[in-house]
């Protein structure tokens, strides 16, 4: 695509003239006769372009230091130069006394306009609406991702962004700004589209922790995970920082590929602000097939800005590109994900249904109808929502599909305390009890797996053994301190003696053998790092976690540092595990896990600035 400038898109049809005999003649805005003929006035550089069904004179900011930004501040308020989209988005005056204010162009950069210019943009007329691809009808003002008339055409908005009449694969046309749109909505991908358009995305000044939020410390989360044909190839996805693969089992780290996603967050300099990411999963059975969650709540219908760009995308070349597969009217708070061992097309994908819980949201609105499971079986083309049940602050935190049996499917289901009180007014809709729950006709009906005090416990983590008899689970509850295992499928659940086991984690392979972490004493204040050889039943300590991750440390904020969040095994070769958790941090154990060796903290990550498209 041809745009009209090459770097400020905003300055099109707004740019000052520098004063000369020539001035009076030629302006940004005012007609020209040939197209791409081009004059220089001053140090300003003017082009014709077409612009709206119109040839007219546009401008280039003047050359200058890098970035065209002027390192003496008292002089940076010149029109066509950078501005900063957050610290100057109350406008300022230039050396003359013009005022001036800061928009964003088509490019996502930053620049300053004329008030006086802005002000005209404003009013810009509407583009009609001729195009008879079109089902839905093109709206009074053009607006990013809408319907358009003719590939080609230009419009500015009011608020001097410039958007350009495109066209996918699938020969629709639509409104493209610049900095909103990824390829993925020229391949034809109206998921993406309907996110594009449905809000804008908002703007973080930094993208760093905040005071206060110290959990929030470059969390890898359930995101670590080995390519099972190439066992050298992994990725993580690393919370503010992005997306990371290394193909030479963790020695050197590259970032990976973002080619088809939409993002919710940017910097005011128009990079992304990555959220922390629940699982990333490779298909077992298919080669080059990968699964990424990214969880906001709310739907795209409801134009909440926390589902732009979240939901589930898949890669089926390694990860080079992805397409998103949430539809709009899904609720976009992914947390985790089944595939059918024998179907790899038929996808479990487990939701919640918690309110937003910013300022001023409805607390009414859960962004769910009958269920918190969406089921596909043609790959995440169409998904229907099963009927689980329901109840606010709830969550499918855990999906499993017996290899044995497609329509046997078992649900780890986590609540908020807000979820389990019967007299808080958000515990509503079917007030589905926290459990674990099993269908056994491929998510038609669900029911709760035994109706002891053990079985509705809300669950946080979680595994299962590979014939589905061993379950061990760690449940998140001020009343309760201990874990559970199963030895029957879940029929009957027991208490494991002592403190709480966390992150349990099965062998692959092994239907007996499992790991866990139980945090340190005050005697003891190490971590241990458990293992058990009767599918829960006893444990023993077998060695120690990872000094630089540890539940155990005295202060909150370090603590949040060192948090870990998976334990993880090489796929055939158990012997080698890992360990993940926040900092950024990945461990490796070869020796299967006396020893451990740290290969990541968010350090080491190469730079991965993600332009915001």
């Amino acid at each position: 695509m041809k745009r009209a400038l090459a770097s400020l898109v905003t300055l099109s049809l707004l740019a000052c003239l520098v004063p000369s005999a020539q001035s009076a003649q030629i302006s940004a805005g005012t007609s020209c006769k040939k197209q791409n003929a081009s004059k220089k006035v001053g140090s300003v550089t003017f082009t014709c372009k077409k612009v709206k069904n119109k040839l007219v004179w546009t401008s280039k900011a003047p050359s200058g230091p890098a970035n065209n930004q002027n390192p003496d501040n008292s002089k940076k308020y010149v029109i066509g130069w950078i501005c900063d989209g957050v610290a100057d988005a109350k406008g300022a005056k230039d050396a003359n006394g013009v005022e001036i204010v800061c928009v964003q162009g088509g490019d996502g950069k930053f620049a300053w306009i004329g008030r006086e210019e802005y002000d005209r943009g404003r009013s810009a007329p509407p583009v009609p609406n001729n195009n008879q691809n079109q089902t839905p009808a093109t709206p009074a003002t053009p607006a990013n991702g809408l319907p358009c008339t003719k590939a080609g055409d230009e419009f500015i908005t009011s608020t001097g962004i410039e958007l350009t009449c495109l066209a996918g694969s699938d020969l629709k046309t639509f409104w493209f700004a610049g900095d909103q749109t990824p390829k993925a909505a020229l391949f034809g991908n109206e998921n993406i589209r309907a996110s594009m358009r449905a809000f804008p995305r908002p703007l973080l000044h930094k993208c760093q922790p905040e005071p206060g939020q110290e959990y929030q410390y470059y969390r890898t989360g359930k995101t670590f995970a080995i390519d099972p044909f190439d066992t050298k190839h992994y990725i993580v996805a690393v919370e503010r920082l992005g997306i990371f693969e290394s193909f030479d089992a963790g020695a050197t780290w590259v970032p990976a590929s973002t080619e088809g996603m939409l993002f919710d967050m940017k910097k005011s300099d128009n990079t992304v602000c990555f959220k922390e990411s629940p699982p990333i999963k490779f298909d077992p059975a298919v080669k080059g097939r990968i699964y990424i969650l990214f969880g906001g709540t709310g739907t795209i219908e409801t134009k909440k800005w926390q589902a732009r760009g979240s939901g589930l995308y898949v890669s089926n070349d390694s990860g080079k590109t992805w397409e998103f597969l949430t539809k709009p009217e899904m609720n976009s708070y992914t947390l985790s994900l089944a595939i059918d061992p024998k179907d790899s097309n038929t996808l479990y994908l487990g939701s919640g249904s918690s309110p937003l819980t910013s300022t001023e949201s409805d607390l009414s609105q859960t962004f769910v109808n009958v269920g918190i499971i969406y089921k596909s079986v043609d790959g995440g083309k169409n998904w229907v929502e099963l009927n689980t049940g329901w109840g606010k602050h709830t969550r499918a935190n855990f999906l499993r599909v017996d290899p044995t049996n497609s329509n046997t499917v078992l649900m780890g289901v986590f609540q908020t305390p807000l979820g389990q009180d019967p007299n808080n007014k958000s515990a509503s809709g079917t007030n589905m009890k926290p459990g674990l729950h099993i269908s056994y006709d491929a998510g038609k009906t669900w029911a709760q797996l035994g109706n002891t005090p053990n079985h509705q416990l809300s669950i946080y983590n979680m595994t299962v053994s590979d014939n589905g008899e061993g379950i061990i689970f760690a449940p998140q509850q001020s009343s309760v301190s201990t874990s559970f295992y199963s030895t029957d499928g879940g029929k009957t659940i027991n208490p494991i003696p002592g403190n709480q086991i966390l992150l349990p984690t099965f062998v692959p392979g092994s239907n007996l053998i499992a790991y866990g972490i139980r945090e340190g004493t005050p005697s003891n204040p190490r971590d241990e790092l458990l293992r058990t050889t009767d599918g829960g039943r006893t444990w023993s300590v077998y060695a120690y976690t990872p000094a630089e991750l540890q539940f155990t440390l005295p202060e909150t904020a370090k603590r949040e540092h060192a948090r870990p969040q998976q334990i993880s095994f090489e796929p055939k070769n158990p012997s080698t595990m890992f360990i993940n958790g926040a900092g950024g941090k990945i461990a490796r154990s070869n020796d299967g896990g006396l020893t451990w060796k740290l290969l990541t903290t968010w350090e080491t990550f190469p730079k991965m600035d993600v332009v915001a498209k």
